[in-house]
């Protein structure tokens, strides 16, 4: 997704978990209806089943922080993120709600990056004490409880809610 330009657009087609026997099908569905769309903006796809999320970025974990998805903050973790993070993928979340809690190293053991390799943690999150909260309402895709997979990739994908369309 950090390819993506205003002349290279990429899509998504989210199918459910890798493990759900359904979600091949519906990938070669939703890939066969795109493929067969002359024009999305002007085929009467509702918001139910085609979404823009302009500029979306990465939260992910930086080298050597200790990540683990439990119910509660795990002591001497950097980020403990909740357990059923997966409940929010593609709802919208507003701002200050809890995702997690954050060790020593404060907000500081994650990292967003823009398009310019810029700092953007702080535009969408804060730490309220030792929580990690959401700093503006936003979506989160691609969330996985998966520790290994969170740290060799990212935690999730997220973009404003007014980067929604």
């Amino acid at each position: 997704m950090e390819i993506a330009t205003d002349d290279f657009h990429l899509i998504t087609v989210e199918v459910g978990g890798r493990e759900e026997s359904s979600s091949h099908e519906l990938a070669y569905q939703g890939l066969s209806r795109y493929m067969s769309t002359r024009n999305l903006y002007e085929a009467g796809l509702t918001s139910e089943v085609f979404e823009i999320l302009q500029h979306p970025v990465r939260l992910e974990i930086k080298a050597d922080k200790t990540l683990f998805y439990v119910e509660k903050q795990k002591p001497g973790a950097d980020v403990t993120i909740i357990a059923e993070i997966e409940k929010y993928n593609f709802g919208e979340i507003p701002a200050n709600q809890n995702l997690g809690w954050l060790g020593k190293h404060g907000i500081d053991a994650l990292t967003v990056k823009g398009t310019e390799n810029q700092e953007l943690i702080s535009e969408y999150f804060k730490a309220d004490g030792n929580n990690l909260q959401t700093r503006i309402p936003m979506k989160l895709f691609m969330a996985t409880p998966d520790p290994q997979l969170a740290i060799g990739d990212c935690l999730f994908y997220l973009v404003g809610m007014d980067r929604c369309i």
